[in-house]
C-alpha cells in the first residue's frame, strides 16, 4: 500500500511550504513538517499560525556543528511516499545510510551519481556541462585569485545563501571567515550579464512532465527579497536545457533552475524541491501539482492552457502598510485557494497582515547582542523604548525550557528578537551578521559577541557602528590581554602582566578569560599550583595573568563621544555575597578624581564613543591601575542613572536622538542596589532594587526585572 504521508522540512517559515501542505491535505494527504527547534520570537509566531494546515508539526530539528542533525527524519522515511527538503537539510539527509536504503524516495535514477550530487552546486555544474548545457567558466578555489570579478559559491546553499562577488583573495579569505568553511567548501564562478530567468517543473526518472519558464519580480524596496510576482513566457532555449540536464540526472521531483540569458542561457543553480513560486505557476495553468501526484501514483491528465506573458501575484511579502498587505493577501488567497484550500488560504491573510506591520519603518533603531544571560542587556533594552527607540534584540537559541521562558519574558524589553548566535564554549558564531548590521544605529554587544562579528564583512562595511575610528584596533574592546599592554604602552598606569607561558614572579595573581565579561572564569590564585589549576579550568580559552592589586576598587561609568568624555562617575562596586568576583549588586558613588581622570585619558586615547565602563584598583602605592575595560553598556548603569548621571539621555545625545542632557555632579557616599543578591530575603531585596526603576527602565523592564530576580530567589 502507498504511503499516504509526505514529509516536509525546512528550518524557517516559508510560503511554498504552506501552499504544498494545503494542497496535498485537499488531496487527502496527511503532512508532517519539521522544522529547527531554535526558532526566533517572530518564526514561532509564523510556524504557529502554520500549523493549522499541517497534521502534524516538529520543531526538533538542530545543528550539529555546521550541518543540521538530520535523525528525527529517519523514523519516517519507510513510512512516507516523499520527503520535499530545503537544502541544507537534503544535502545531509540524502548521503545517510538510511536515506540510502529508502530508494523508493531517491530523486536520481542514473547509476553512478550520488544522491547528494544535487545538492552540491560544484558537482552538478560539472554534470549539466557534460550534458551540453552552457555553465558559466567554474573553477575550484586555489591559491591565486584569477584577475577580474568572480562569484565565490558555497557548494551547498540555497536563496542567495553563500554567494558572493569577489576580486581579490582577501575578499575570498574574509566570505570563507563570513561562511564559517573553507576553500574546499567553495568554488568560483565567471560573472555573466543578462536576464535571470527560472525554469520551473516536475520531472520522473529524468523526463520533464511539465515545465513553464518564467521570470520573477521581487518588491521594489527589497530587490533581493523573495519573489512577489512572477510572468510566465516562452524560452524554448531554457526549456531545452532544462531537459537536458534532467535527463542527465535520470531526475525525479520538483524542481526550479535559475539561468541567466545574455544571449546564451547559462545554467546556475538547481533547486530539487518544490519552490517558492510554485503556487503561482499552477495558478497559471501550468499543473506542477498533477504531475508531482502522478509520481505518488495518482492518475494525472497533462494540461495545456497556460497564462502566457501575464503577472501573477506569487507571495504576500512585499506590502509597506496594513492596508496594502491585506489587499495583497486577499488577492492572492482568492486565486489560490481552489489549489491550497481554505485553510492555507486564511493563513496567507494572516501572515500578510503580520508582513504589513513588520515592514513599517520602525523609525531609530538600536541592536543588542549577547550570548549570556546579560542583565544590563534587558534594562538598556526596557529604558530605550521607554525613551521611543525600536531595540532589536540578537541572541543564543536557548538550550532549555528554563532558558526559553527567560528568553520570552526578557522579550518585553525588546521590539523583535533574532537567535543568529551560537554559542562553541571558545568562541561565538554569529549566523548573520549582516542582519545583525542592518538598519540600526549601534550595536551594542558582549565581548565575546564583538570578537565574533568584527573580523566580518558586514561590520567592517558599516564603519558607523564602530566605536573607534580606523586608526585604532577593534580588538582592544574586547581582548583585555592587547588592551591592558597598549594602555601601558601609553603612559597609563596598569597592572603587570605575564607573557604567554611566562611565570609570575610573585603571588597571588588574577586569571580570567582574554576575552569575557560578568567576572565569569575570574580567579585568585595564591599558588603556582592554583594558577596551573586555573588555567587548565579555562580549557581552550586564552588565559591573562594579572598582577593581584590589594587596594580598594573603583569603577567609573559615563559615556563618551569621539574620545571626550560626556559625563561619568566613579563609583565602588558592592559584590553578591555568593558570587564575590561576578557582577555588583550594587553600587556606592564615591569621590575620586584621579579614577576619572584615567579614565578620561583612556576613553581620549582610543577616541571612544558609546556607553563605557572602566576597572580600577588601587596598588599597594595607593595609585589606581586600569585592569579591564567594559566598552559597552554596563552592569551597573541604573545604579548611575538613578543617581543623577543621564547616561541613556548622552547615549542619545550620541547617536543624534536629543540634545546633550545637563550634567549633574554625583553626591558621593550614596548607595543604590542594581541586582538581587539570593542571600537577602525577597520582601527587601526587590522593592529596594526597583525602588524609581520605572522612570529608568520603563514598566517593561521593571517586569523583566522583577520576573529575573524572583527566578533568581526561587533558584536560591
Amino acid at each position: 500500500m502507498t504511503p499516504r504521508t509526505v514529509v516536509l522540512a525546512d528550518l524557517s517559515s516559508w510560503e511554498a511550504w504552506l501552499h504544498l501542505a494545503g494542497a496535498l491535505r485537499r488531496e487527502g494527504f496527511d503532512v508532517v513538517r519539521f522544522t529547527r527547534a531554535d526558532l526566533g520570537r517572530t518564526q514561532r509566531v509564523l510556524v504557529g499560525m502554520e500549523r493549522l494546515v499541517f497534521t502534524q508539526t516538529h520543531p526538533v530539528l538542530r545543528f550539529a556543528g555546521a550541518d543540521v542533525d538530520v535523525s528525527p527524519l529517519f523514523a519516517w522515511l519507510d513510512r512516507s511516499a516523499d520527503v520535499q527538503m530545503v537544502d541544507a537539510i537534503g544535502a545531509v539527509l540524502t548521503g545517510t545510510g538510511q536515506w540510502d536504503a529508502s530508494r523508493r524516495l531517491h530523486r536520481v535514477h542514473v547509476p553512478g551519481i550520488a544522491e547528494t550530487a544535487i545538492y552540491d552546486k560544484w558537482i552538478y555544474t560539472q554534470l549539466a556541462a557534460e550534458a551540453g548545457v552552457t555553465v558559466p567558466n567554474s573553477r575550484e578555489l586555489t591559491d591565486a585569485l584569477p584577475a577580474g570579478q568572480w562569484v565565490l559559491k558555497g557548494r551547498v546553499g540555497s536563496g542567495g545563501d553563500r554567494v558572493r562577488l569577489v576580486s581579490s583573495n582577501q575578499e575570498v579569505q574574509q566570505a570563507l571567515r563570513d561562511w564559517d568553511t573553507s576553500a574546499s567548501q567553495s568554488f568560483i564562478q565567471s560573472k555573466v550579464g543578462g536576464d535571470l530567468w527560472n525554469v520551473g517543473g516536475v520531472a520522473h526518472e529524468g523526463e520533464v512532465l511539465v515545465a513553464a519558464a518564467y521570470r520573477a519580480f521581487s518588491a521594489p524596496d527589497d530587490p533581493e527579497g523573495p519573489p512577489v510576482d512572477i510572468q510566465i513566457e516562452p524560452k524554448p532555449d531554457q526549456i531545452e536545457a532544462t531537459r537536458r540536464f534532467v535527463a542527465a540526472l535520470g531526475y525525479s521531483g520538483p524542481f526550479a533552475i535559475d539561468f541567466l540569458d545574455d544571449g546564451v542561457a547559462h545554467l546556475l543553480d538547481f533547486n530539487p524541491r518544490f519552490f517558492g513560486t510554485w503556487a503561482a505557476m499552477q495558478s497559471a495553468g501550468v499543473d506542477l501539482l498533477g504531475a508531482y501526484l502522478s509520481i505518488l501514483g495518482r492518475p494525472w491528465t497533462p494540461s495545456t492552457t497556460v497564462i502566457d506573458a501575464a503577472r501573477i501575484p506569487s507571495s504576500v511579502t512585499g506590502q509597506d502598510s496594513l492596508g496594502a498587505a491585506w489587499r495583497r493577501g486577499r488577492v492572492l488567497s482568492r486565486r489560490l485557494e481552489p489549489t491550497v484550500g481554505a485553510r492555507a488560504s486564511a493563513v496567507m491573510r494572516l501572515q500578510a497582515l503580520a508582513n504589513g506591520r513588520s515592514r513599517r519603518d520602525p523609525g531609530p533603531s538600536v541592536a543588542i547582542a549577547y550570548s549570556e544571560p546579560w542583565l544590563a542587556a534587558l534594562q538598556w533594552g526596557g529604558a530605550l523604548r521607554h525613551a521611543g527607540v525600536h531595540v532589536a534584540r540578537y541572541a543564543v537559541a536557548p538550550l532549555s525550557r528554563l532558558q526559553s521562558l527567560r528568553q520570552a519574558g526578557e522579550g518585553l524589553c525588546f521590539d523583535e528578537s533574532h537567535l543568529v548566535l551560537r554559542d562553541f564554549e571558545t568562541h561565538i558564531e554569529v549566523t548573520d551578521p549582516a542582519a545583525v548590521v542592518a538598519g540600526h544605529l549601534d550595536v551594542q554587544m558582549t565581548e565575546r559577541v564583538l570578537a565574533a562579528i568584527a573580523p566580518t564583512s558586514a561590520w567592517q562595511d558599516n564603519p558607523h557602528l564602530h566605536h573607534v575610528p580606523p586608526n585604532v584596533d577593534e580588538a582592544l574592546l574586547y581582548d583585555k590581554d592587547l588592551f591592558v599592554r597598549w594602555a601601558g604602552e601609553r603612559g597609563l598606569p596598569v597592572p603587570r602582566q605575564c607573557g604567554l607561558g611566562e611565570q609570575p614572579a610573585t603571588f597571588p595573581v588574577i586569571v580570567k578569560p582574554v576575552t569575557g565579561y560578568g567576572g565569569v572564569g575570574v580567579t585568585v590564585c595564591h599558588s603556582a599550583e592554583e594558577l596551573a589549576a586555573a588555567i587548565v579550568d579555562l580549557g581552550d580559552k586564552q588565559a591573562v595573568v594579572q598582577e593581584f592589586l590589594p587596594g580598594r576598587q573603583v569603577n567609573v561609568g559615563g559615556v563618551a563621544h569621539e574620545g571626550r568624555v560626556l559625563l561619568a562617575a566613579p563609583y565602588e562596586p558592592l559584590a553578591s555575597r555568593s558570587h564575590p568576583t561576578g557582577p555588583p549588586v550594587a553600587l556606592r558613588t564615591v569621590d575620586a578624581p584621579e579614577a576619572v581622570d584615567v579614565a578620561s585619558a583612556a576613553m581620549r586615547a582610543l577616541e571612544y564613543t558609546g556607553p563605557f565602563c572602566l576597572d580600577l584598583v588601587a596598588g599597594a602605592d595607593g595609585r589606581m591601575r586600569i585592569v579591564d575595560l567594559n566598552a559597552r553598556v554596563f552592569g551597573s548603569w541604573t545604579g548611575l542613572q538613578r543617581a543623577g548621571l543621564d547616561l541613556v539621555g548622552a547615549y542619545l545625545y550620541t547617536l543624534g536622538l536629543g540634545e546633550m542632557p545637563a550634567v549633574r555632579t554625583v553626591r558621593a557616599g550614596d548607595e543604590y542596589d542594581v541586582d538581587a543578591d539570593p542571600h537577602d530575603r525577597l520582601s527587601s531585596s526587590l522593592p529596594r532594587v526597583m525602588s524609581d526603576m520605572v522612570a529608568v527602565v520603563g514598566v517593561r523592564g521593571v517586569l523583566c526585572q522583577s520576573a529575573q530576580i524572583v527566578a533568581k530567589h526561587s533558584r536560591g
